[in-house]
Parts: C-alpha cells; structure tokens; sequence
C-alpha cells in the first residue's frame, strides 16, 4: 500500500536526524514491524547516498576546474600580489649576483693586467748620451726618476732634435712612470714608423701603455708583431701573451 504522507515525512526527519530520541525509538520500532516502511526507508537511504556521491564528483569536478582556472591566471598575471613581490625580489637577487660576476671578472681581468704591467715595466734605461746643459738637465731628472720635472725639459728636447729618437723613448717612458699611458703612446707612436732599435723600443712600451689601459687587444696584436719581428723583447713578449687573459 502506498506511504502516508506522515510515513514520508518521517522518513525525511529521521534521515535529516531530527527526530527526538523517543520519537527515533518509536519509528524504528515500526520499520521493524511494517516491512513497506522498511523497503522504503532503505529506497529513500539510497536515493539520498547517490545524491550524495553525484554532489561529491561534481564539486570534485567543479574544484578541479577551479584550479585549472587559478593556474591559468596565474601564468597569464604572474605579477599579482605576492607574487610580484615575489618575482622581483628572484629578479633583484639574479641581477644582484650577475653585476657581481660581471663586476669580479672585470676586476680580476683588470688587477691581471695591472699586476702584469707592474711586473714587466722598467723605465726606459739611459744611454750615455752627450749634450748640452738643457740635454743634460733633463736626462739627470730622469734618471733620478723625477719624471714630472723631466717631462717639459723632454719635450722641449724632442721639439728641438726631433731625428734624436731616444729622447722620444724617455719621455714616453716618464709618461708611463706616471701612469699616464696616452701621452705614452701619443710620444711613442712616430717612432714606429723608423727603422731598427728605436722602433723595436717603442713598440715594446707602446704594448706596455695599452696593456696599462687594460686595452688586452691591443697589447696582444702588438705581442704578435713583436714575436713575428723577433727583436730583443721576443722572449719576454712569448712569456707575456701566455698570461694575458682570453
């Protein structure tokens, strides 16, 4: 016989658990004796727990959605929130930690040349050069390695006597002492259009001004040179060029 309406109702209430503990007692107590009762309360338990299984795979569905959503906006806006923060600090600490690469290797790229430089510079030596007081003069300073005072008195001296090719040498030579490497090379250059010992000279101390301005190329193009010539700086310059950076 089809259920009451009160049957129904019961069964939704003692389902939903919000029967009293007598009024609980009381309807188990005829699910026990009305085996209708019974079948359909065991129908309706059913009903409910595939209701629940459908709810639970489609919010399992709609939450996986839901992330797949979320990961998606977080690769098209990666930058919100948090996450900019985030980024650039990653951003700050890579460029921090690159500009101290970049900053060691031009450092120990520089303090190589330096070190390279101070360990193959010596003053142009003095030959025994006989000449007037003002020749004299500024010889004296050079060799007493005032090469300040030395410089104008040299000057003067390669204006003057410009075909004397030491006095080019001396002062190139004072200016690389002051560690001022483009007057060097400005002094020294002329020379390298002679012929024999003044040229070999100058290209020598013109290697050591660019190898003093950290210019590696050019020092290195000069090695090369000197090495094809074979003049007296061969072997220094076969030594040096091994230990000029690549």
């Amino acid at each position: 016989m089809p259920l009451s309406e009160e049957n129904i109702s019961q069964i939704e209430r003692y389902l939903d658990g919000e029967m009293s503990t007598h009024e609980k007692e009381s309807f188990e107590q005829a699910i026990a004796k009305d085996s209708e009762l019974k079948d359909a309360l065991h129908t309706r338990q059913v009903m409910v727990r595939g209701l629940k299984m459908k709810a639970e795979q489609e919010l399992k569905v709609e939450l996986k959605a839901h992330l797949r959503e979320s990961q998606n906006q977080d690769l098209i806006v990666p930058f919100d929130g948090h996450r900019r923060k985030v980024y650039w600090l990653a951003a700050s600490v890579i460029f921090i930690l690159g500009m101290v690469f970049v900053y060691n290797l031009v450092s120990n790229q520089q303090q190589s040349a330096q070190k390279l430089f101070d360990q193959y510079y010596s003053a142009f030596p003095r030959p025994q050069i006989r000449g007037n007081a003002d020749t004299q003069k500024a010889l004296d300073f050079y060799s007493a390695e005032d090469f300040s005072t030395a410089i104008p008195l040299l000057e003067t001296l390669v204006l003057a006597q410009d075909s004397l090719n030491h006095y080019r040498l001396f002062l190139g030579s004072s200016y690389l002492s002051l560690a001022e490497p483009n007057q060097a090379i400005e002094a020294l250059e002329p020379l390298l259009q002679e012929r024999g010992l003044s040229k070999n000279h100058a290209r020598w101390y013109i290697m050591l001004a660019y190898l003093k301005k950290e210019d590696l190329e050019k020092a290195k193009t000069l090695l090369n040179e000197i090495i094809a010539v074979g003049d007296d700086y061969l072997k220094k310059a076969k030594t040096l060029l091994s230990q000029l950076p690549d």
